[in-house]
């Protein structure tokens, strides 16, 4: 490797490790963990996805979202319910117990977010979620070339 060699993927292991630890410390107080974290969020913005829906929304295997469902489930903030129209696949719709906390467990995302914005001007992180969708773009594009999503 060249000794002037800058790697992106430092940085961004470096986001995602502070990310997890930010994450497990603010939603103890839901019994909630980091993993848990972008099921939830995209179950109390899309109330009723499919498993499958909701794989494909976060770009992740069945099995992962399975894992996920099942620890929510258990908490009491999911459940399912057999689809009236496919008798083989369920929805999954947030608890009474989810919807309680949602305000709350969107202000500890949302000040994340604050905190690795800080002093970004509105361009600058308007140019950084670009960027980084672009990046998402790119490794999707290229693990499913490799068949390994």
């Amino acid at each position: 490797m060249p000794e002037n060699y800058d790697s992106i993927g430092k940085r961004i292991s470096t986001l995602y490790r502070y990310t997890q630890i930010y994450l497990n410390q603010e939603l103890q107080r839901f019994d909630l963990d980091r993993s848990q974290t972008p099921f939830l969020a995209n179950l109390l913005k899309n109330d009723g996805l499919k498993q499958k829906e909701l794989a494909a929304k976060l770009n992740v295997n069945k099995s992962t979202v399975a894992k996920a469902i099942k620890g929510l489930e258990e908490k009491d903030y999911i459940v399912k319910k057999q689809c009236a129209e496919d008798k083989r696949s369920a929805r999954i719709y947030v608890t009474e117990k989810a919807v309680t906390i949602k305000a709350e467990f969107f202000a500890v995302l949302k000040k994340w977010t604050e905190v690795l914005t800080n002093n970004f001007s509105s361009e600058e992180e308007v140019e950084i979620r670009r960027l980084l969708d672009k990046m998402e773009a790119n490794i999707c594009t290229y693990m499913e070339e490799k068949n390994e999503v």
